[in-house]
């Protein structure tokens, strides 16, 4: 049996490797398929037969063992998390800036404390559809804290606008309509008339760490809700070998919450 500390770096693993739903379920994929799991595709037959198997779509994922001596009506025990965690998300004309400095466009997702997202490099993960294999994470981003000395209220409370106050500065010049698709397409080595459309999260480059006098603590982000993503499939992971007979053991991790 793995010790606290072991299943807390494990955990900070899974967590770095997982910026966007769509690593996530890579990551939770690799570490299935790492224990006997057989991928299915959603396009053929799903196997009715004794065994392990996996199924992937986007950032969502079901698993399920199958005993041997199973039969129709043989009952499930299901555990269910989300892939996605509160965020700031790429709009789909992202373009802007103001002050000789452009900025991405973003939408809060899942709800943020918009606060813990000033003063972080950010990196940029997620899908990007092409005519051509799909590519690589970005880290460019950040978004400032205003200084104190132009905004002396920030003393009394900060009052953060989603619109205008959490919109992640990337380079300097004016705003660049269509700047960020050729970004993409530039990361892609693709033609920019390639790049049909993107599915981009922002996350924080700092990574997971322990922490505490006897690092007891988990310190990361992002761990609502791949925390519990990463206990339903180490779980499942542990009763690959030897899985219960009277029932189908299974996890679904859905890319929304």
């Amino acid at each position: 049996m793995s010790s606290a500390r072991e299943v807390a770096l494990d955990l900070i693993q899974f967590i770095d490797a997982s910026p966007s739903p769509y690593h996530a379920a890579a990551e939770a994929l690799r570490r299935l398929t790492g224990a006997g799991f057989t991928e299915v595709a959603q396009t053929q037959a799903w196997p009715s037969g004794p065994g392990r198997y996996v199924v992937t779509e986007g950032g969502s994922l079901f698993a399920w063992i199958v005993p041997a001596g199973a039969v129709p009506g043989t009952r499930f025990r299901l555990l269910g998390a989300h892939t996605d965690s509160p965020a700031l998300r790429v709009k789909p004309r992202p373009d802007t800036g103001r002050a000789g400095v452009r900025q991405l466009g973003v939408e809060v997702y899942g709800g943020p404390l918009l606060n813990s997202w000033l003063d972080r490099d950010l990196g940029l993960a997620g899908r990007v559809v092409v005519r051509a294999p799909e590519g690589p994470q970005v880290r460019l981003l950040r978004v400032p804290q205003r200084a104190i000395h132009l905004d002396p209220g920030l003393r009394d409370g900060l009052k953060l606008d989603a619109q205008q106050h959490v919109v992640p500065i990337w380079a300097l010049g004016d705003a660049d309509p269509g700047g960020f698709a050729r970004f993409l397409a530039k990361e892609l080595a693709v033609s920019p008339e390639d790049v049909i459309s993107h599915d981009v999260v922002t996350y924080d480059l700092t990574g997971g760490t322990l922490a505490g006098a006897d690092e007891e603590f988990v310190s990361s982000g992002r761990q609502d809700d791949l925390a519990c993503s990463h206990a339903s499939v180490t779980a499942l992971c542990d009763v690959a070998e030897e899985p219960a007979a009277q029932h189908v053991s299974a996890i679904v991790l859905f890319d929304n919450e």
